[in-house]
């Protein structure tokens, strides 16, 4: 048995509580040593605005969440909602649309969507095909963009998305609907934005695979 387990546990990922495990059994692990990767939110270019968006399935319930910054970092819109569906597809989906209905009311032209959901990009920029209980969203989607001047999709790593992640999880009733926050936020939203804002470095840890 310790021999099988060696073998198939040749190059696996670094962890603490991994290797404690390893020294309990005895074993041989040769771990793959992981590379640190520096990550920031990414502003919008000039006279854009940024739309951050994120889902989240949680046991309490699902929901997403997402903020519209102008081109100095300051957040304009934030909002967050819950939905019953439990598909996080379908959350960070929703999260752009319902991101997407705010730039009317606010008279926005030039607008940056940064999701870190790659399978949303994927099927808003058409490279994925579409699950059926999402079409009718997407299709949603299309028509909010035709109002909009410009509007691009782009995927990015979830350290660099934490507001967005933060108002996901939020959960709330879906009886309360979406849930627009008003100027001044609480502190810990308000701190992770100026962080964000003032371009904090965040690590995101991987495996070296050669």
């Amino acid at each position: 048995m310790k021999l099988y387990i060696q073998k198939n546990m040749s190059d696996v990922k670094d962890s603490y509580s991994l290797r404690a495990l390893v020294t309990r059994l005895g074993l041989q692990i040769n771990f793959k040593p992981q590379e640190v990767h520096w990550c920031k939110w990414k502003p919008a270019e000039q006279e854009a605005f940024m739309l951050n968006t994120d889902g989240s399935v949680q046991e309490n319930g699902n929901g997403y969440g997402g903020t519209i910054h102008d081109g100095l970092g300051f957040v304009v819109r934030a909002y967050a909602g819950c939905s019953s569906k439990n598909s996080i597809i379908y959350q960070e989906i929703q999260a752009i649309a319902v991101g997407l209905k705010q730039p009317q009311e606010l008279g926005i032209e030039n607008l940056e969507v940064n999701s870190d959901s790659l399978g949303a990009i994927n099927i808003l920029n058409g490279n994925e095909r579409c699950p059926w209980y999402c079409s009718n969203m997407v299709a949603y989607i299309r028509c909010l963009t035709s109002s909009i001047v410009k509007c691009s999709f782009s995927h990015i790593f979830r350290e660099g998305n934490r507001v967005a992640d933060y108002l996901s999880k939020l959960y709330r009733s879906p009886e309360e609907g979406v849930v627009l926050f008003s100027l001044p936020l609480d502190a810990k939203l308000h701190h992770i934005i100026e962080e964000d804002r003032i371009g904090t470095m965040y690590p995101r840890f991987s495996s070296n695979t050669g």
